[in-house]
């Protein structure tokens, strides 16, 4: 983000203004946009002062108020998808977009691994040892040392 003008600048500017140059005037003297002579100078007049305002600042987190709600569902149900528990936000009135619900899971550590893609991000249900994958379509095995990709592959628990 860009910084500020100087006050000194500012002030320079806002000087000539008053003392009888017109805005475009004074900009093209100082080198500054019109506009920005215009917006000095209206500050300057109504507040007493041609200071720059505070740039930036805390941003409000929209899901801090669902915080509890959303740990204690994810606790009740761990295999619900981002775009269910987004639907689900919605029907409880909490309107936000996929990228704000994102970002909160990440900041509370929580994460989101595909079933499909490759054999590494194959999940297994607690101490049981994989064998191999399967695709949904079931027309394709494959060795769980073999290494290869598969779309839509899911886990097979031995049995």
């Amino acid at each position: 983000m860009a910084r500020a003008y100087s006050l000194d600048l500012r002030e320079r500017v806002v000087g000539a203004v008053a003392g009888g140059q017109s805005c475009y005037e004074a900009a093209a003297i100082f080198a500054v946009s019109p506009s920005s002579a215009i917006k000095w100078s209206r500050r300057q007049r109504e507040t007493g002062s041609a200071a720059a305002r505070p740039m930036g600042g805390k941003r409000p987190r929209l899901l801090e108020g669902q915080r509890d709600w959303l740990l204690a569902r994810m606790a009740e149900k761990p295999d619900l998808t981002v775009q269910a528990l987004l639907d689900e936000l919605h029907e409880r009135g909490t309107v936000v977009c996929l990228d704000t619900l994102w970002r909160f899971l990440k900041r509370e550590g929580l994460s989101f691994k595909k079933m499909y893609g490759s054999l590494r991000h194959c999940k297994i249900f607690e101490g049981a040892m994989r064998s191999s994958c399967i695709n949904v379509s079931g027309l394709l095995q494959v060795n769980r040392d073999c290494g290869q990709a598969m779309m839509r592959s899911a886990c097979v628990v031995p049995t």
